[in-house]
């Protein structure tokens, strides 16, 4: 046995102050009132490049966030919306009590088809569920159809999507063959 003494070290970091936290909330709420509905994930890396106190590229920095987020969203700083979290699906057709409100919101809902005549369709396609709510809203604003994939899109979809394309490209150079 050896004789040798080893001092003790920190196993834990330092703590963010309570002027650090302040910080990093107010700027997790502008940034998520400025830009729409945003993932944590989104809001972590963002925090990570403006260097935010305590928040290193690490899973304890993202947890920091995550739980920063949380305790900011319960307390109504910021509103719910204003993050997206599209890990709970909830699917059911939306109802009416009548015929008029059906069309009330019908009305309500119109979007002119804007790409309709586009000599080339115009899709938003997202890699990752989280940023589904994001991608949708784009897709809702423009129009457009929206594809998100939990994963890699499996084959199929892609096969899928490149028969439509072409069927749809085909179908356009008809149409402009005939007039």
């Amino acid at each position: 046995m050896t004789d040798e003494v080893y001092a003790a070290s920190r196993t834990k970091s330092a703590r963010r102050t309570s002027a650090e936290m302040e910080e990093c909330a107010r700027f997790l709420i502008d940034y998520a009132e400025r830009h729409g509905s945003v993932t944590v994930r989104q809001l972590y890396y963002r925090a990570e490049v403006e260097g935010l106190p305590g928040i290193d590229k690490t899973d304890n920095g993202y947890d920091k966030i995550q739980r920063q987020v949380l305790n900011l969203r319960r307390a109504g700083r910021p509103p719910y919306d204003h993050i997206a979290d599209l890990t709970r699906w909830m699917r059911k057709p939306r109802t009416f009590d009548s015929v008029e409100e059906a069309l009330q919101e019908t009305a309500r809902l119109y979007r002119k088809a804007l790409w309709r005549d586009a000599e080339v369709p115009v899709e938003v396609w997202c890699e990752k569920e989280a940023l589904g709510a994001a991608a949708i809203c784009v897709g809702i604003w423009t129009g457009n159809r929206v594809k998100v994939n939990s994963r890699s899109p499996a084959s199929s979809r892609l096969s899928a999507t490149a028969l439509h394309l072409k069927a749809r490209r085909r179908a356009s150079i008809s149409a402009a063959e005939v007039a």
